[in-house]
């Protein structure tokens, strides 16, 4: 339906807001088959099943970012190491629903209390709720922008990981 990239770059735009630079740069370009984004390729040297992801806060982040933009598609190929050892995050076209779609391989944090840094993160977001709004409206729809702005009040008030069903929260085709 031609939304894709919109996600992709609020996806980008969300995650500077929360001060969590884990996307490549992306923009948003016409080209010659049309509107898309176009994301600054990173190569990747390890995947998320290489990772310590209980360790990794970086992960953690990503994990997190996930709820609030209610991410539909996180793979295993989505989240990877970089030869710098950056923690990067791609792929965020499925983003953004207005109902609970989270599909995600990074089950290791269900049911987890959030840490409190990332927490405090989520509670100065959710104090500037307008700028949050202002920022994804141009490129989301109004109810998909006040559903973002509720679920990430939630989580703040939850302070911990939901439980996942796995016929349910697991991305197709599992990789």
């Amino acid at each position: 339906d031609g939304t894709l990239y919109r996600r992709e770059y609020a996806a980008l735009v969300l995650s500077r807001l929360m001060g969590w630079e884990f996307i490549p740069l992306t923009v948003v370009r016409d080209g010659p088959h049309g509107v898309g984004s176009v994301q600054r390729y990173v190569e990747p040297v390890a995947d998320y099943r290489s990772l310590g992801a209980e360790h990794d806060p970086d992960l953690w982040r990503i994990a997190v970012f996930d709820l609030v933009a209610n991410n539909a598609d996180r793979k295993s190929t989505h989240c990877f190491k970089d030869r710098d050892g950056r923690i990067w995050g791609i792929d965020h076209g499925l983003t953004f629903h207005t109902v609970p779609k989270l599909r995600t391989v990074l089950w290791e944090f269900c049911r987890r209390p959030i840490p409190e840094a990332l927490l405090d993160d989520l509670d100065r977001l959710r104090s500037r709720a307008d700028q949050v709004r202002a920022a994804l409206d141009p490129w989301l729809e109004r109810d998909e922008v006040e559903a973002c702005v509720r679920r990430l009040g939630r989580i703040v008030e939850q302070q911990r990981f939901p439980r996942l069903d796995p016929r349910r929260n697991v991305p197709y085709e599992f990789w």
